[in-house]
């Protein structure tokens, strides 16, 4: 039986992604544009007076080291009227703002809250511009961040006293062995678990293509044609070489800069608040481990140990829903492992549906229709955020042309944060 909502969703925000350097919607912003550019978004969305309505204000940020600022709180709490109101910082890495819609949540069921506003934003590809004069200059002041650089401070959330680096940043962790096993356990051939993984990346870059916020706006078919190829699998193959094989450089994320943000307020009131449709919290479920972080690598113990929490909660199963959001990160095989983990599909039949079209916002089972965080791009911390805003706008029906055939009435959106930490909300259209 559906549980009852413990919480309701009223307003979304999200910035575009992409590069404070470069592109236009953003370019030049600091970290606290960005988080307010994606809050007045959601308080206008949810039509609310922030200085009168908003009783808290939560702020989400994993990598300071791009900002130089390790507490946002008392820099933004005066760009929202929100002066003397309560705040707290939070990090749990890529599941951030997953994470954010429990801590909300909880606030308003104890009853300490009425109405929570929470952001998270990254930057993640520029820094404070070095000088010789001093270690770095003004956040205003800014130049390219090296990669290598940016995922060496990513993996400060790995265990880099009895790990190391080299096996934390591995790719191989998040594709190569799951791919192998997927193939031979369920027999599909490599060169099938090939094209599922191109599958993934060019439906990854068709969402991404209908949605003016995203990072990525091409998709892969015509980015194929300006290459000179008519079938866009040939393009994959001999243009794209293995990242770790048998999983290909195109398959892991893009990083780049962003912010999102939400209002959480009582189930109650949310009707009264706002004249747009809430989107109810039926429940959620975290899990935290270390590596080695599964025992089934089709199966992560995170993964499932969060699920469980969440659906118990919720009063569903991953059967029941009509959308789920993956944390198809580093390489395409977290969206097959995620989905079957969580009963979205049968094991062993995410692939064969992948191949059919059925996961593509015109299909019977879609996921990932931001276009996930390869296309839609990844800033970190914000990143479930823009997962939660493409949610509540399909489940309003607000979408436009990348509206889902699907009515979406239960979504589930699944996440983790560096090595692991496993959030899931269920979320229903009241």
């Amino acid at each position: 039986m559906v549980g009852k909502p413990v919480a309701s969703i009223i307003g979304v925000g999200c910035t575009t992604f992409g590069n404070v350097l470069s592109t236009p919607e953003i370019k030049g912003m600091t970290l606290q544009e960005l988080y307010m550019t994606a809050c007045k978004e959601a308080i206008k969305d949810a039509g609310l007076n922030a200085v009168k309505d908003i009783d808290a204000f939560y702020i989400g940020n994993y990598l300071p080291q791009s900002s130089h600022q390790l507490s946002e709180n008392s820099q933004t709490c005066d760009w929202l009227g929100l002066q003397g109101k309560p705040s707290m910082n939070f990090a749990t890495a890529c599941s951030t703002s997953n994470v954010g819609l429990g801590l909300a949540a909880m606030s308003v069921m104890s009853g300490k809250h009425d109405c929570v506003l929470v952001t998270a934003g990254e930057i993640l590809d520029s820094q404070p511009k070095e000088t010789a004069e001093t270690v770095a200059s003004t956040p205003l002041e800014r130049e390219p961040l090296d990669i290598g650089k940016m995922f060496y401070w990513t993996m400060y959330g790995a265990d880099t006293i009895y790990d190391n680096y080299g096996a934390a940043t591995g790719f191989a962790y998040y594709g190569p062995w799951q791919m192998i096993e997927y193939g031979r356990r369920y027999k599909y051939s490599l060169e099938e678990m090939d094209r599922i993984e191109y599958m993934i990346r060019r439906n990854d870059r068709l969402h991404a293509s209908l949605n003016p916020k995203s990072l990525m706006k091409e998709t892969y078919e015509e980015e194929a044609r300006k290459a000179g190829y008519k079938d866009p699998f040939e393009y994959w193959k001999k243009t794209n070489p293995f990242g770790a094989w048998p999983v290909r450089a195109k398959s892991f994320l893009n990083t780049c800069d962003g912010a999102s943000a939400y209002i959480v307020c009582n189930p109650k009131l949310a009707a009264k608040m706002t004249d747009k449709k809430p989107i109810d919290i039926l429940g959620w479920g975290w899990s935290t481990t270390n590596t080695p972080f599964f025992e089934d690598p089709l199966e992560y113990t995170s993964h499932k140990l969060a699920y469980a929490e969440a659906y118990k909660m919720a009063g569903v199963q991953g059967k029941d829903l009509d959308y789920l959001t993956t944390h198809s990160c580093s390489a395409t095989m977290a969206e097959l492992e995620s989905a079957e983990t969580g009963g979205y599909f049968k094991h062993g039949e995410a692939g064969k549906a992948i191949l059919e079209g059925r996961t593509l916002y015109t299909g019977d089972k879609p996921m990932n229709v931001t276009g996930g965080r390869h296309a839609f791009g990844h800033a970190w911390s914000a990143s479930a955020g823009a997962e939660l805003y493409e949610i509540v706008k399909q489940m309003r029906g607000e979408a436009g042309k990348r509206q889902m055939a699907n009515d979406v009435k239960l979504a589930g959106l699944q996440n983790e944060g560096a090595l692991f930490h496993a959030a899931v909300t269920i979320l229903k259209r009241r």
